[in-house]
């Protein structure tokens, strides 16, 4: 394919189907390798359940399958031919090689910028915030640094509380908080302006002002959920096998949402009524 950079034409050598095929196996041995690490990384650090199947884990899966499993072995089996001299395989490896790894680069790195950099607790219950372009801070400050030193928990993504009373409290009485949620205050409250993406309102969920709000912050919640008879049901049959010393709280995330529940001092235990959105 590239003989004519290297002087005189070769004679055509045939399409060497089983050699490329060889080839082919072997690009995609390592692509596996590198698709098994990449994996691995996601589902225990960017995406852990339930954020693989809800926040974008599985989108991302399909991503890196384009460009490690598909693309690039495919890239090998056209180019490659162990019949050329050894100059244009030479060539052509580097070819191939560049264009994997800059795919693979790009695949990554979207990806990672799509992960949740936090699971913030406010007024509708867990919020997954997905990218630190969602955030309002001050200049100067790293909220990816600020996140992490608040990271009680140590959970991935980290687990924080937003003090939100005395934010909508300026607005109308939280006994009135869902009619609030009807009137034309929307678009200013849940805007760029909602309380889970100020980061200067971000607390660590073992802080005495988390703790005092987690009961109501858990009841507030649990009236939302009572509104869906499914998720009321797995909730009933969670207590019955396990107790009722645990709170139940709705998590809002890009592709779905999901039922994560914590003991009394706010540290996830579990989660269950998955509802992704593909």
């Amino acid at each position: 394919m590239f003989s004519t950079l290297f002087g005189e034409r070769q004679p055509y050598q045939g399409f060497n189907f089983f050699g490329r095929l060889k080839a082919l196996g072997v690009h995609l041995i390592f692509s596996l390798i590198v698709f098994a690490i990449f994996m691995w990384v996601m589902l225990v650090y960017w995406f852990p359940a339930p954020h693989f199947q809800i926040n974008g884990g599985w989108q991302g899966m399909r991503i890196m399958i384009a460009v490690d499993l598909v693309i690039g072995p495919l890239l090998t089996f056209f180019l490659y031919n162990n019949r050329k001299s050894k100059k244009e395989l030479r060539f052509d490896l580097g070819i191939i090689i560049v264009t994997q790894a800059a795919l693979i680069i790009y695949g990554v790195t979207t990806v990672y910028n799509q992960r949740p950099v936090a699971q913030v607790l406010s007024h509708r219950g867990y919020i997954a915030t997905p990218r630190t372009e969602d955030l309002v801070y001050k200049p100067g400050i790293d909220p990816i640094k600020t996140i992490s030193n608040l990271n009680a928990y140590k959970t991935y993504p980290p687990m924080l509380y937003s003090a939100f009373e005395d934010y909508f409290n300026q607005e109308a009485n939280m006994n009135d908080f869902d009619k609030l949620f009807d009137t034309n205050q929307t678009e200013r409250l849940v805007g760029d302006l909602n309380p889970e993406k100020i980061v200067s309102r971000y607390r660590p969920m073992n802080s005495p002002e988390a703790l005092a709000d987690l009961p109501k912050t858990a009841e507030r919640a649990m009236n939302r959920i009572a509104i869906e008879p499914d998720m009321v049901k797995l909730i009933d049959a969670y207590k019955a096998e396990h107790g009722d010393n645990f709170y139940f709280f709705k998590l809002f995330a890009q592709y779905g949402e999901a039922i994560i529940i914590t003991d009394k001092k706010g540290i996830p235990v579990d989660y269950f009524g998955i509802k992704a959105i593909d």
